[in-house]
């Protein structure tokens, strides 16, 4: 029984080549389907024939990877293509009058530097300010850091948690997809070929038959 079931498993991974050989048989059919028409002429159409069905295949297969994946089809494939078109991204600017400003973001707050006039004091004032500043910042970031440390560490083992899984689907999809993908697309290519055969040389096709 488990050689019987190993055999027919044998037998349905190369069911597309097992159908490309009934193709190819069918082809010796033809002269026997009676209607009006040219045996070479009946060729030429089952060669057209041949090639839409290889066409359609190869799409159907591009469509099955894409859902495997990604999770969609070949219109969102275009869709998000499309939404990705390079442009500039506008810029904002901010204006204060009576001073000139700079504006910073790289903490994720606007610190206004404002340019100190030349007297002393206003320059003393002016770097007084301005390490009081760093220091709140510094007493933030060193505040912000001892509480959301522990959170840190907890997302980075779900993160690697996340992508273990992830590669280990991967490596199933793919393997997936070498085995139910490779077959169906080595016989679209081969009903284009022999489609393109049948269409452009139907009389050495006659002869053969």
């Amino acid at each position: 029984m488990k050689y019987f079931k190993e055999l027919i498993a044998w037998f349905w991974e190369g069911k597309y080549f097992y159908l490309f050989l009934i193709i190819i048989a069918f082809t010796f059919l033809l002269n026997k389907i009676d209607i009006n028409l040219l045996l070479s002429e009946k060729i030429k159409i089952y060669g057209l024939v041949l090639q839409i069905t290889g066409a359609l295949t190869l799409v159907y297969t591009l469509k099955e990877r894409l859902i495997l994946f990604k999770g969609h089809g070949l219109g969102k494939l275009f869709k998000d293509y499309f939404k990705r078109f390079p442009g500039r991204k506008s810029r904002r600017k901010i204006i204060f009058k009576g001073y000139p400003v700079n504006v910073s973001t790289s903490t994720g707050e606007a610190h206004l530097k404002v340019s100190p006039k030349d007297e002393l004091k206003d320059i003393i004032r002016y770097f007084e300010e301005e390490i009081d500043y760093l220091h709140n910042i510094f007493n933030k970031f060193k505040k912000e850091t001892s509480d959301h440390f522990s959170k840190v560490k907890d997302e980075l083992i779900n993160i690697d948690h996340k992508l273990s899984n992830e590669l280990k689907e991967t490596k199933r999809l793919i393997s997936a997809s070498s085995v139910s993908n490779v077959w169906l697309e080595l016989f679209g290519i081969s009903c284009i070929i022999f489609g393109l055969i049948c269409s452009t040389v139907p009389e050495i096709i006659e002869r053969i038959i």
